[in-house]
């Protein structure tokens, strides 16, 4: 049986309080990784912490979108192109909640820890169109970019940072990446640099067909 539209109303509710726990959990990680006390010991159960808990909302999310009636195709609104998108990041805890929170907004994230991997998987046909990448370090970043873009012209890079750093000057890098994700992200933003990156390829394609005719 359909729920009712209270009903609907109320899981987005409880759905939003529980992304908002979610996000201060994060938050908290976040903090605790700048403190002199942190070990990898911490991080590691930290990590799996953030995962069970992770893994219990989308069991529960799964269950209750089961009961609620889907709306008629007409009404449906359209939903945003989804494309596996690549994740650069060398520190493990934050490539995990980064990884999750990608999969959250529906996207395939290819979370790898480096330069290596990372060419590995642009080699590969997973259609991958945006590198999301870690930006503490201008210099490696640089380097790192570089290289993807040699691998891949026109993939997207956007890069991706906690709020008291800096992110690299695009003015010194030889390329301009599509933007900016500050860590932990966020969906409107994950969702507006994607956004962009969907209309470069979409005028690529545009132009490609007018240059055939």
């Amino acid at each position: 049986m359909a729920k009712s539209k209270s009903s609907q109303l109320s899981l987005r509710e409880k759905f939003h309080d529980v992304n908002n726990a979610l996000q201060g959990l994060s938050n908290l990680i976040i903090a605790l990784r700048r403190d002199e006390t942190y070990t990898p010991e911490i991080g590691d159960l930290l990590s799996a912490t953030f995962d069970r808990i992770k893994e219990r909302v989308e069991a529960a999310r799964a269950e209750a979108i089961e009961g609620i009636a889907a709306p008629a195709p007409s009404s449906r609104p359209s939903a945003p192109v989804r494309f596996p998108v690549l994740l650069v990041d060398p520190d493990p805890l934050s490539r995990r909640m980064s990884a999750a929170r990608l999969k959250a907004l529906g996207y395939v994230a290819v979370a790898v820890d480096g330069e290596t991997a990372a060419l590995e998987e642009l080699s590969s046909d997973r259609g991958i169109r945006a590198a999301v990448v870690d930006a503490v370090n201008p210099d490696s970043t640089s380097r790192l970019c570089k290289s993807l873009l040699r691998a891949a012209p026109d993939l997207g890079i956007i890069f991706s940072c906690h709020e008291s750093v800096s992110p690299p000057d695009a003015t010194l890098l030889g390329f301009t990446p599509v933007g900016t994700l500050r860590k932990p992200l966020k969906a409107h933003r994950v969702a507006e640099l994607m956004a962009q990156i969907g209309k470069f390829d979409e005028e690529k394609a545009t132009f490609s067909a007018k240059g055939a005719d």
